[in-house]
């Protein structure tokens, strides 16, 4: 179940709580939400990362208890955001990985097709054609 926190920093993050202890909340995945007016559409909100976080696994994190003034149930619809906007954040995480995979790997092709470039002129230059 997401949860919307409020925090003494004024921060409001939608949040999986994972377990919640006397000093100690702990939360997966928190995102920050910010109310943002569209001058066309009115008011809405917009997920950003709380903390730079990595999204190739779940991101769990301790939050104190005396940070935070109030818990509550998302309704649906910030529920519904919450999950919408951390499959964005992990294919956006993944596309990331993949561009970077491909990116090493054209240039550790290039770098092999220079080498082997190399040892075939060295080979054509040390062949003799005899008639």
């Amino acid at each position: 179940m997401v949860h919307t926190i409020k925090l003494t920093s004024g921060d409001t993050l939608l949040v999986n709580i994972l377990s919640e202890e006397a000093d100690i909340l702990t939360v997966c995945n928190p995102l920050q939400i910010q109310i943002v007016n569209n001058p066309y559409n009115g008011p809405g909100i917009m997920s950003v990362l709380w903390i730079p976080l990595d999204f190739a696994t779940d991101n769990v994190i301790d939050i104190r208890q005396n940070h935070v003034m109030a818990i509550t149930a998302a309704t649906e619809d910030l529920e519904k955001f919450y999950h919408s906007s951390i499959q964005n954040f992990f294919k956006s995480a993944r596309n990331e990985r993949v561009n970077s995979l491909m990116k090493e790997t054209n240039e550790e092709l290039r770098e092999l097709e220079k080498e082997h470039k190399k040892e075939l002129l060295l080979l054509s230059a040390n062949t003799e054609t005899m008639h």
